[in-house]
């Protein structure tokens, strides 16, 4: 009993001796209760860790730090965003982002490859005019979508031998449009939607018509969708190389 009782007396005397957090005011310190004395301890500065809204800004905070000791500012930038790695020589920690945010339209062409779908007129037409507004124009397909009208009819023919007697049904479709529906359009699709990223880049489309099915399909050529990426990407790591003070490096790729 004695036992136990002073055991319950150490472990109340290990408890009240165990550091506790107090709340306070001060964000750069924490204060803890120790041995029943408040004690504050000061906390290292935070990592910077900016959004920007456009690439500018990001070329502007790397000159201006260029000119701080220590920093050795470096950017990097691939398809989703260039950052800016403010303290590159210490613990790289300190970064200004710049997120690049794909445009809707170039949204659309990319599913349109993943999904390879197959569309009613109706669809097809909405695609044209909605989804991909302004890059294409209208007269080379959209209008001929719209007076598109289909024509099925079918043959019977017959066959009688000695030996054998054979009936068949050929069915025949045809598209009838006021202009011959074209295998291939180029559109011009802005890539990115990001302020000051907004210039548009042609990529080329094949044009499929199932008359017997009386559907439509887009498709994006084969690594249409990464050419014109790359050059949107290009184009950035152009305007870097210009904007940036000398000896700031740029990479191609993420920190």
């Amino acid at each position: 009993m004695i036992a136990e009782a002073l055991q319950y007396i150490a472990t109340l005397g290990r408890a009240a001796s165990d550091p506790k957090e107090l709340p306070g005011l001060n964000p750069r310190s924490k204060t803890f209760l120790i041995g029943g004395e408040p004690k504050e301890y000061p906390l290292g500065e935070p990592a910077r860790r900016h959004n920007v809204n456009q690439l500018s800004d990001v070329i502007e905070m790397a000159n201006r730090f260029d000119d701080v000791e220590g920093c050795d500012p470096v950017v990097w930038y691939d398809e989703s965003n260039v950052t800016l790695v403010i303290d590159d020589d210490l613990q790289r920690i300190d970064t200004v982002t710049f997120d690049l945010v794909l445009a809707e339209a170039f949204e659309t062409v990319k599913s349109l490859r993943q999904r390879k779908p197959w569309m009613s007129q109706k669809d097809f037409v909405r695609l044209l005019k909605i989804d991909l507004a302004g890059c294409l124009d209208p007269g080379i397909l959209l209008e001929r979508v719209r007076k598109v009208r289909w024509e099925q009819g079918s043959t019977t023919t017959g066959t009688v031998t000695r030996s054998s007697e054979s009936l068949g049904r050929e069915i025949a479709a045809k598209v009838d449009a006021t202009g011959e529906i074209p295998e291939l359009v180029r559109l011009v699709v802005p890539i990115y939607s990001s302020k000051g990223e907004r210039c548009a880049y042609t990529l080329a489309c094949s044009v499929e018509v199932d008359a017997m099915t009386q559907v439509f399909r887009l498709l994006p050529l084969p690594d249409e969708i990464e050419r014109v990426q790359q050059l949107a990407v290009d184009a950035i790591g152009d305007r870097l190389v210009e904007g940036l003070n000398e000896g700031i490096p740029s990479y191609y790729g993420s920190p």
